[in-house]
């Protein structure tokens, strides 16, 4: 574990931790608060106020970036690629899984109606 994902590793408690793999287990999707009113209150106002999770009127509480970013640094879960438009990395072998390149490269087709779509 580096020295940063020590930190704040530190800095989670017992009862903050449980909490913020809640919201990362719900994938973007909002804590409603009668669900969130049978939490105990202290982790989730702490991670409130650390601005971890934020609440939206009308939706629930949900998992900011900073929240996502400190858990990813915490448990070493990079989740998202920085660039998924580039190739895959050598050490991935696409002949193994089967998998090939698409013989025709999806590309616009402009409708009479102006409307566009992507073709295959």
């Amino acid at each position: 574990m580096s020295k940063q994902a020590e930190k704040i590793y530190r800095t989670v408690s017992e009862l903050q931790l449980p909490v913020l793999r809640l919201f990362v287990s719900l994938h973007g999707e909002y804590l409603n608060t009668d669900r969130a009113a049978k939490i105990d209150q202290r982790p989730l106002g702490s991670l409130y106020c650390r601005e971890w999770i934020s609440y939206r009127p009308g939706y629930g509480f949900y998992l900011t970036k900073k929240g996502d970013a400190a858990y990813a640094r915490m448990t070493g879960e990079y989740r998202k690629r920085m660039h998924p438009e580039q190739p895959f990395s050598h050490y991935f072998d696409p002949i193994a899984y089967q998998l090939r390149e698409p013989k025709n490269k999806p590309r616009l087709v402009i409708h009479r109606g102006g409307r566009h779509k992507g073709a295959a």
